[in-house]
């Protein structure tokens, strides 16, 4: 599993989002729902102050209803990815992009 393959794919989705429509006209599904509000929580995990997509990806991660969090926690993933984005952030290899979202939906 390669980690930068993965936040790389869910930046590429979300800039997608926003030159589909008006940013702030956003629907998201139920799932959708879930997954951003546990995002925040992801933030203040890793202690930074702002949003990035490996938090997106955590939260995901946490949200057991999709299939792909299924496969990946049935060949033990989950942990391994976790520690690793955890590792990354700590040891400055991964930082935030100086307001992400900020930027995309501002």
């Amino acid at each position: 599993v390669n980690i930068n393959d993965m936040i790389e794919t869910i930046s590429k989705d979300l800039c997608k989002q926003k030159d589909k429509e008006d940013s702030k006209n956003i629907v998201l599904s139920w799932t959708a729902e879930k997954i951003m509000k546990v995002v925040h929580f992801e933030v203040h995990i890793l202690k930074q102050k702002l949003v990035e997509p490996y938090h997106i990806l955590l939260s995901i991660l946490r949200e057991d209803s999709n299939n792909i969090t299924q496969g990946l926690k049935q060949k033990g993933f989950i942990e391994e990815i976790r520690k690793e984005i955890e590792l990354r952030v700590q040891s400055g290899r991964l930082r935030s992009r100086d307001g992400f979202f900020a930027k995309l939906f501002g």
